[in-house]
């Protein structure tokens, strides 16, 4: 394993000083298999402090994104009250690709029409549309510095920046499962879909000057489940919960959502690892740009060599990790949290 940043040393002892409470987060995202794995995480993590969760078109539309995130925080988080505001239906300036092809009509490849799982209407009637103000009231008024998880396109973490970048520099930081440093993209053979997405939103939160942690394909293709025992030992639990991963598990495996060849990759619960686990992670500081062109390089991630950082902060970049540890916890973490 390599060097580990500064970065990545503070997020731990920020994680230290802020156990007994959690460390606040807000997760926006683009439910979403993985989303849901994310989610499902992040909710049973005590280091931990769900505030909100905010919708961003993406893998789904956005009403059907928003109705997988009330349905999600129903059958995972009832009770809690978590906050939840629907987001941006479009990207900044182009028009919407979305990915069921890879995690199934509804985006949770399939398992809301199974009758014990089946998602109500309700799980999205009156949610807000207000997650750019969502986004800014939660971390203008978090108490302690509060993180963004941002599991999809970037494009409402992009427009509260435009909208009160004043109000964003008091995030603690800006976690992003997103890019590809050097091992290629799973939409072109240079982009992954997130950056694809959106290019300009990432582009301008890359630039944003922000302390940004990038968790790219270069980490999360090395984090896959891909033995049937942890779908059966999630559904021989009697909770509710833990029966419902199980499945989403099974059925996302079984129709080869989200991965290849009977494999489940973890890339969204890779970005909210880095925050749990950040030493398992070998982080490198880049200044980076995203490619806001068309054809095969829309949405390229690249370093810019911006060593001395007059143009662009550098991000932190998981460019390694060490996988069968990570996905060791989180599969333990899901299962424990089943309860």
């Amino acid at each position: 394993m390599g060097h580990r940043t500064l970065r990545a040393t503070e997020m731990s002892q920020q994680g230290t000083r802020l156990m007994s409470a959690g460390i606040p987060v807000v997760i926006d995202s683009d439910p979403g298999v993985d989303d849901a794995l994310a989610l499902a995480l992040a909710l049973v993590s005590p280091e931990l402090s769900v505030r909100a969760v905010t919708t961003v078109a993406g893998n789904v539309d956005l009403a059907t994104g928003t109705a997988n995130a009330g349905y999600l925080l129903r059958v995972l988080a009832a009770g809690r009250g978590i906050r939840l505001a629907q987001g941006c239906a479009r990207p900044l300036a182009r028009e919407l690709v979305t990915a069921e092809e890879v995690h199934g009509s509804d985006g949770l490849a399939g398992i809301t029409g199974h009758e014990r799982w089946r998602r109500r209407s309700s799980d999205s009637t009156n949610v807000p549309s207000d997650t750019v103000d969502a986004i800014i009231d939660e971390v203008a008024n978090s108490p302690e510095p509060l993180t963004v998880i941002a599991l999809g396109p970037l494009t409402n973490v992009a427009a509260a920046l435009r909208r009160d970048p004043a109000a964003m520099r008091r995030a603690a930081a800006i976690v992003v499962m997103g890019g590809s440093l050097h091992a290629g993209g799973n939409v072109t053979p240079q982009a992954e879909f997130n950056f694809y997405v959106d290019p300009e939103a990432a582009d301008a939160v890359m630039a944003s000057g922000l302390p940004v942690v990038v968790t790219p394909l270069d980490v999360t293709h090395q984090l896959a489940v891909s033995d049937a025992t942890v779908e059966s030992r999630l559904q021989s639990r009697s909770e509710p919960r833990a029966a419902f991963l199980g499945e989403l598990i099974q059925r996302a495996r079984a129709e080869e959502f989200t991965g290849r060849g009977g494999k489940l990759l973890l890339h969204d619960p890779a970005a909210v690892a880095t925050l749990l686990w950040p030493e398992l992670f070998t982080m490198q500081a880049h200044a980076l740009a995203v490619d806001g062109g068309d054809g095969d390089q829309r949405g390229a991630m690249r370093s810019t060599g911006d060593e001395g950082g007059t143009e662009r902060t550098r991000a932190e970049v998981a460019v390694d990790v060490e996988a069968n540890e990570v996905v060791s916890r989180i599969v333990e973490r899901l299962v424990a949290g089943g309860a």
